[in-house]
């Protein structure tokens, strides 16, 4: 149990790298991303595709080792002029999630880690659905009037990542649903996600 909540801290720590080094967009670059357009991101490794602003960078990659086994976590960024958006994965350890109770600790233990991580406080949540799996939509607010909205998903042993990152007072809510919205796993074009 110990050492299940380190493995959720350690998808938390990966999932936020991009959030906290979050910072507006020097002037030249805001006017590239104004002129730029909303494209198809692929992962080929990570079997999704999703719409993100201007043309997403890996910001982790890296593996750990745990009691469980191994847990490989690859995220990707971009951002416009007032939001930054994140996608995502991690493989885990089928031990780690072989039943319902340790899925909903899984959950559990990466929205209360995330929150932690960025000194945030979760002011809403709520179980959602691609197809079959289950995930978590979320909101958390930070200092300084940023709010964190993600979605996260468990599709067998891989927990896909959404997070978008904006001012509080923005109207980013349209731009927001287009990014969940866009998400799809690599051979089901056709999941759309629930609540």
């Amino acid at each position: 149990m110990k050492t299940f909540r380190l493995f959720a801290l350690v998808l938390c720590t990966a999932a936020i790298a991009t959030p906290l080094s979050w910072k507006p967009a020097p002037a030249q670059e805001v006017l590239q991303i104004a002129q730029s357009n909303w494209n198809t991101f692929s992962s080929p490794n990570g079997a999704f595709s999703i719409l993100m602003p201007g043309s997403p960078q890996p910001v982790v990659q890296q593996t750990v080792n745990l009691p469980e086994g191994q847990v490989t976590s690859s995220l990707f960024g971009s951002r416009t002029e007032d939001s930054a958006y994140i996608v995502g994965y991690s493989d885990l350890p089928g031990a780690a999630i072989a039943s319902a109770a340790d899925r909903q600790l899984l959950f559990d233990s990466f929205l209360e880690g995330f929150a932690r991580s960025i000194n945030g406080q979760v002011v809403g949540q709520n179980p959602i659905q691609l197809n079959r799996y289950e995930g978590r939509e979320f909101e958390v607010q930070m200092n300084e009037g940023i709010t964190a909205i993600g979605r996260v998903y468990l599709v067998e042993q891989r927990l896909y990542q959404m997070v978008a990152v904006i001012q509080r007072e923005q109207n980013s809510s349209q731009r927001i649903q287009g990014f969940f919205d866009s998400f799809r796993l690599g051979a089901d074009s056709t999941a759309q996600p629930t609540r």
